[in-house]
């Protein structure tokens, strides 16, 4: 079992946010291309963005910025499934957004959760 990278677009976001860990995956652009890597050297260098998995930048929002991200499976009796409720918890405001999109697992919630954390610090 291995933990989910973030993706390209949220690995943008949380550079832009003053993430700065070191990581052993990155994004970066060769010949046009987005790519990921395995050298510890290129993170948040060289125009590389460093690609930390979910639990970590999960961590990272909570004890940098004080922000909680979970993804809380929820039964829908409509549809007769699992779904993925969003919620953040900030020092000031517990802030809870539902989506009504389905998510597969429980790991695209929570990318789609620390996305939309990122944009409220």
């Amino acid at each position: 079992m291995k933990d989910e990278l973030i993706s390209f677009e949220t690995a943008k976001l949380a550079k832009e946010k003053g993430f700065d860990e070191e990581v052993m995956d990155s994004y970066h652009r060769v010949d046009g291309w987005l790519h990921d890597n395995d050298y510890p050297d290129t993170w948040n260098s060289l125009g590389a963005i460093s690609a930390p998995t979910q639990a970590l930048l999960q961590r990272w929002l909570r004890e940098v910025h004080g922000v909680h991200v979970w993804a809380r499976p929820v039964y829908d009796q409509d549809f007769g499934r699992i779904r993925y409720l969003i919620a953040y918890l900030t020092s000031e405001d517990f802030i809870e957004r539902e989506s009504f999109a389905f998510y597969e697992s429980s790991e695209e919630a929570l990318e789609k959760g620390l996305l939309e954390a990122l944009k409220l610090i």
